[in-house]
């Protein structure tokens, strides 16, 4: 799917206010298959929960467009910390495509998915994680850009930031993946 019609959906959906609103401007996307594409896009960067209800970040997106760098930005560094600080420091579609958890194969599906988050990562401003406002740890070594990402996105969230629409359980799915990544390291 190409990010414009992302774009273009996210930003006419003012209406959408719950389930069934945001299946009716779902089925107004042809073909199907870009329909699919964009119901699976909404749901991995949790712009839709599991059950099919709209978050905050749909109508903030779609209200107000001025915000939509802000708020891409937020929910990529939310949910994909290593792919943006990867693709920000510069690396290939492949190396960008091997720091996703798990890492995507560059076939014709894969291929587009990086694509898409390349594209959507471009339109929010591509701000790097290392530059955050948050410093990491002290002990997290600073070129290791996954590290850098999930402390940074971890220290936010526990300073008690969930403006992006976080949740604890993402805090505490972010800690156990930081640990695990720190065992890795050693």
């Amino acid at each position: 799917m190409a990010f414009a019609t992302f774009d273009s959906f996210m930003a006419a959906a003012d209406d959408v206010t719950d389930r069934e609103t945001l299946n009716a401007a779902l089925a107004s996307v042809a073909p199907p298959t870009k329909r699919s594409e964009l119901r699976t896009a909404l749901h991995s960067l949790g712009i839709v929960d599991n059950d099919g209800k709209p978050s905050l970040q749909l109508f903030r997106y779609a209200r107000q467009p001025e915000e939509r760098p802000t708020v891409l930005r937020g929910l990529l560094e939310r949910h994909y910390p290593a792919a943006v600080a990867v693709a920000n420091a510069g690396a290939s579609r492949e190396e960008v495509a091997a720091s996703f958890d798990p890492p995507i194969t560059l076939a014709r599906t894969g291929g587009r998915a990086v694509a898409f988050f390349l594209a959507m990562l471009e339109a929010a401003g591509g701000t790097p994680l290392a530059q955050s406002s948050v410093a990491p740890p002290a002990d997290a070594p600073i070129e290791d850009s996954y590290g850098v990402a999930l402390a940074a996105a971890i220290d936010r969230l526990g300073q008690g930031d969930l403006s992006d629409g976080a949740t604890w359980e993402h805090f505490n799915a972010l800690c156990d993946r930081y640990e695990r990544w720190q065992k890795r390291r050693r």
